[in-house]
């Protein structure tokens, strides 16, 4: 392969992964998969908001490089491909479950603000709810202590008009009774 070509390549890699180090990617190794079992697990990954692209070790390393994310470099193993999603929680959702389906894919590490993650990591990672789960789990959590707070007033107020009720109640019949 020709000097331009491989230039072109990484800046091709640059360009896919230029948000790398915000959204994060999962690596996984892919030696001994089919062309058409790779169909498969593109089609899974697309089903799940996922893409995979399969890097040459060395060109991606140089990309990494520009990216400031050369950590993710250690992963680079053998037949490599990297899944990118939205979140890194989604990137980890779809590559485990793709590798469930298609045992030769086997999940290498991930990356995720700008911090590496063994393949444990990548499994915690996938064990998580949805981002927009986790966003409604946070807003209850902040709005329980308000909607107790407010329940509280409502209920004292409620005594107060109570009391006073009685008070006109009890002035209206010495009122009458006199």
């Amino acid at each position: 392969m020709s000097r331009k070509v491989k230039e072109l390549m990484v800046k091709e890699m640059g360009e896919r992964f230029a948000d790398l180090p915000q959204r994060g990617c999962v690596v996984v190794g892919f030696q001994g998969l089919a062309a058409a079992e790779s169909n498969q697990v593109r089609r899974l990954l697309a089903a799940r908001g996922a893409r995979m692209m399969v890097v040459r070790n060395r060109l991606f390393a140089i990309a990494l490089e520009s990216m400031s994310a050369r950590q993710v470099r250690q992963f680079l193993d053998g037949p490599s491909a990297v899944i990118t999603a939205g979140d890194p929680v989604q990137a980890a959702k779809a590559a485990e479950e793709a590798a469930a389906d298609h045992p030769l894919l086997t999940l290498k590490g991930g990356y995720v603000d700008g911090q590496l993650l063994d393949v444990a990591g990548v499994k915690r990672l996938a064990a998580l709810p949805a981002r927009h789960v986790l966003l409604t789990q946070v807003v209850t959590c902040m709005q329980s202590p308000a909607q107790q707070f407010a329940s509280c007033l409502s209920g004292a107020i409620a005594r107060v008009a109570m009391v006073l009720r009685l008070v006109r109640d009890k002035k209206q019949q010495e009122s009458s009774g006199s």
